[in-house]
């Protein structure tokens, strides 16, 4: 028997072949495998080592790690990767692609029951909210965080998320809840001992002492933070830290260490392409710059802030930007450039009524530089509208704010009561609440006296406009009678006297000097009486406005009483009808304002009996005098014309007099906001009508 084995044929090689090969594959393939998730995870914690001190080289490392994941279809690794990019404090992503990285990685999260990172996750969304504008998301998110965060006992993260909640409550106006949620922040870091939470803390604070002016305290809480800062070289709160520090600088006159602090913090922001911060280095600088008037190098740093800002797609703020643009060319007299820069500030604006305002009022500098004053005053007009309006905004705004707060403190107080060791923060919340609803009171009324005394203002100037172009043209008037009316006499003067210089020279026309003579004192009477009306005229706007009581009665019985005493050819008849009120005005004036309406009365009076009556009517707005006589009356076409100072309707043959009397009666009731009108009496003469406001009864 053959008991050796057979060689094996091909196709049992074949086999034997592939096999081999198959194995091989694999080990291979696996081989592969875990090579790649080794780098994966390399990336990743070089991602994580570079997190605080190289926020751009971390964020770079977690997209090479994602990319890789990815192709190696590693849905966790790709996960981890996002989470670090959306918790790396960095401006080098723009705000909604960071966004949606935030949201995928926060997804897989959920899918996968990891509680920690969806709490990390929230608290960074509801930073990009905060940032966009968003202050309910915001909200929305941190509170979501919270609660995550103590569910789990998760201190530092807990802290952390309490801090961002108070910048958000500052972003809003509510000062004091955002104090609360620092303070919060800070005791519950002592549990954990977290010196970037403490960072925070102390940076947060610094910030609401700064916006008290607390400049002393404000610096002994930043100071603190930069070296933490500075101990764990955490490059994204070094540039912010540096930032405010120069703020506080600033405002105490250290120019040349704002500076420095911002110089050094734009040196950090720009290594790490951290486009967040930059802009904010660059407004600072720019400012400064402003300030010592060197308009080119403040417009470098904005268009650089401008370009940052682009870069992240943040949108906010731009138009700001624009008009301190505007506002540097025009000051450099560009003002081609300082248009552009309106034009796109007007563009993206928006409902932003502040920001509008400035606009405005840099369009109407601008126009007002190119002699353009009709458009200039009409961008001032909308320039104060808007401002108008951004106020009523914000009160509207600090109000809501007001009522928010107090509900939610009612709302927190059923919880309090349950527990007597918040009872003293109760009250002192209360009373916070309470002095934010006087001041939003005290602003509101500041508010509407400031309008009333605007209207009151504008009332006045339109009043003293109007009295002026009445001056301007009474004085144009009163030249044209100083060179017509007052040299009349003097040519009569003149020629009279020159005729008696002839005359005399023959003793024979005694009797024809003698008339010359009459006739050169005539005129020279009437010159005098001109005279002595126009300076009587003149004198009413130095008159001192006295608020005298004037018993009407006691003075219009006086007046009457010097009237009979001039010899007079007619029986003339003055009579007081009714009851007259005490008013409080200058004796005088009333006394000139009634004499010479009497007077006119009786002088152009062509009956038996000239009559003259005097009446008063009071109401709740007014009280009217009404002085009517049987005269001979004036025509309706002539009644408003009257009042012009020379104005005469008769010759000097037909009645004497100067044409000024009616023109000082319309200037004392003007000067008692009062008003004179002419009506036909019943008997068919003249009844004037003088309309006082109430206002002249009270002292």
């Amino acid at each position: 028997m053959n008991l050796a084995k057979p060689f094996p044929d091909k196709y049992s090689l074949l086999i034997i072949f592939t096999l081999l090969v198959a194995t091989n594959s694999f080990a291979a393939s696996r081989a592969l495998a875990n090579f790649g998730k080794v780098e994966v995870e390399q990336q990743l914690r070089q991602a994580r080592q570079f997190k605080t001190t190289a926020p751009y080289r971390s964020v770079l490392h977690s997209q090479k790690a994602i990319k890789m994941a990815q192709n190696a279809g590693d849905d966790g690794a790709v996960a981890e990767g996002k989470y670090i990019i959306c918790t790396t404090l960095n401006g080098s992503v723009r705000y909604d692609s960071l966004h949606t990285i935030c949201r995928e990685a926060l997804l897989y999260f959920e899918e996968h029951g990891n509680t920690l990172r969806q709490g990390e996750i929230k608290n960074y969304l509801g930073i990009i909210a905060d940032i966009r504008g968003d202050k309910e998301t915001a909200g929305k998110h941190f509170r979501e965080a919270i609660q995550i965060f103590e569910s789990l006992g998760a201190c530092s993260p807990l802290a952390n998320a309490y801090n961002n909640y108070g910048v958000m409550h500052v972003a809003s106006k509510q000062t004091e809840k955002a104090q609360e949620f620092y303070f919060k922040a800070l005791a519950i870091n002592k549990q954990c001992s977290d010196p970037a939470n403490d960072m925070i803390s102390f940076h947060n604070i610094g910030i609401k002492l700064l916006a008290s002016n607390d400049l002393v305290q404000a610096k002994s809480y930043l100071l603190k933070a930069e070296k933490i800062a500075r101990e764990t070289n955490n490059q994204f709160w070094k540039t912010t830290i540096s930032i405010t520090l120069a703020k506080i600088f600033n405002k105490d006159g250290d120019l040349a260490t704002a500076k420095n602090y911002l110089k050094e913090a734009q040196k950090i922001a720009e290594e790490n392409h951290d486009y967040y911060t930059l802009p904010r280095c660059y407004i600072q600088l720019a400012k400064m710059d402003m300030h010592r008037q060197q308009y080119a190098k403040a417009i470098s740093y904005y268009k650089k802030a401008v370009e940052a800002q682009i870069k992240i797609g943040k949108q906010k703020g731009l138009s700001t930007i624009y008009n301190n643009i505007a506002d540097a060319n025009l000051e450099m007299g560009n003002l081609t450039e300082a248009q552009k820069y309106i034009t796109l500030a007007s563009e993206i604006t928006g409902r932003s009524w502040a920001n509008l305002a400035n606009t405005y009022q840099l369009d109407a500098r601008l126009h007002e530089a190119r002699e353009d004053y009709e458009r200039a005053t009409a961008l001032h007009r909308q320039h104060h509208i808007a401002r108008d309006s951004a106020f009523s905004l914000k009160l509207a705004a600090n109000i809501k704010n007001v009522e928010r707060t107090y509900q939610l403190k009612n709302k927190e107080s059923e919880l309090e009561l349950l527990n007597q060791r918040y009872e003293l923060q109760r009250y002192i919340f209360t009373f916070a609440i309470l002095a934010t609803m006087f001041f939003g009171f005290v602003i509101f009324i500041f508010y509407w006296e400031k309008k009333r005394h605007n209207e009151i203002l504008e009332k006045t100037v339109a009043e003293r406009t109007a009295s002026l172009q009445r001056s301007n043209e009474e004085l144009q008037k009163f030249a044209f009678v100083a060179s017509h009316d007052l040299k009349s006499p003097l040519r009569n003067i003149y020629g009279f006297l020159s005729l008696i210089k002839r005359k005399y020279k023959s003793p024979d026309n005694v009797s024809e000097i003698q008339e010359y003579v009459d006739f050169a004192l005539s005129a020279a009477k009437d010159m005098n009486t001109l005279i002595e009306d126009v300076l009587e005229y003149s004198k009413l706007d130095y008159l001192e406005s006295k608020r005298d009581p004037v018993p009407m009665r006691e003075v219009l019985e006086h007046t009457i009483a010097e009237l009979h005493s001039t010899p007079s050819k007619r029986q003339q008849n003055v009579t007081l009808d009714g009851e007259f009120p005490i008013i409080h005005a200058n004796p005088t004036l009333v006394q000139q304002l009634f004499r010479n309406l009497i007077e006119n009365g009786l002088k152009y009076n062509e009956s038996e009996k000239p009559t003259v009556t005097i009446s008063a009517n009071e109401s709740a707005e007014k009280i009217t005098f009404d002085v009517s006589d049987n005269g001979i009356g004036i025509p309706p076409e002539y009644r408003s014309k009257v009042f012009g100072i020379f104005t005469r309707l008769h010759s000097q043959e037909q009645y004497e007099g100067t044409g000024i009397g009616l023109a000082i009666c319309r200037k004392i009731v003007d000067h008692y906001k009062g008003n004179i009108t002419i009506q036909e009496s019943t008997s068919g003469g003249t009844s004037f009508q003088i309309a006082l406001p109430s206002s002249i009864l009270k002292a």
